[in-house]
């Protein structure tokens, strides 16, 4: 699963705002959508959804072929990855595995390793940089992990394994990842050739 927004000028990427403007940061955020999207279907070995917002009725400009599109629900972070994670478990997918479009470092190769981690782990995750994570799978389902957690600051990450160990499951990190929330993170978009 991706977990994107519709690209609403001064609604995504508000943080890089004073940085780039709204409009341009807009441009980023679709770039990087589109870029992680392509990076997830590459990886592919099996159902590729893309989860959006459902708090504007706009069409969604990145339709792809094979891709199911999925809106998210109301709620914090934590409840809409639930609500997700909830949803594909029912469905039957004894792997699930999410990630947001602020990583373009995020490519086949991650997502290969992640899948492969769930065979022998309960829980992989990607760490990101500045305390939380770009990538969580899971091969079952707790809601301790998505509840009382300030989402996007420095502890995500650190309160999230705590929680993992705390259900006696087992778990796996790959290397951490830059995500691209801030101006000071924009250094780590040099290597790619995203057009905002």
């Amino acid at each position: 699963m991706l977990f994107s927004r519709i690209p609403l000028a001064g609604r995504v990427k508000t943080r890089l705002i004073p940085a780039l403007g709204a409009e341009r940061a807009c441009r980023l955020h679709s770039a990087m959508t589109r870029h992680c999207l392509e990076q997830m279907v590459l990886a592919a070995t099996s159902d590729v959804q893309l989860w959006l917002d459902g708090e504007t009725a706009a069409a969604s400009p990145f339709a792809t072929p094979g891709v199911s599109e999925h809106r998210q629900c109301e709620g914090d972070l934590g409840q809409r990855m639930a609500q997700a994670f909830r949803d594909n478990f029912a469905r039957g997918y004894g792997r699930v595995l999410i990630s947001g479009s602020d990583c373009p470092g995020l490519g086949p190769e991650h997502y290969h390793r992640l899948l492969a981690g769930l065979e022998k782990h309960d829980a992989v995750l990607i760490p990101a940089l500045d305390g939380g994570y770009v990538a969580l799978g899971l091969r079952r389902y707790d809601s301790s992990l998505f509840t009382d957690m300030e989402w996007g600051g420095a502890t995500v990450c650190e309160i999230t394994l705590g929680r993992i160990a705390a259900l006696g499951w087992s778990w796996h990190a790959l290397e951490p990842l830059p995500d691209i929330d801030r101006p000071e993170d924009l250094v780590h978009l040099e290597r790619f050739e995203l057009d905002y």
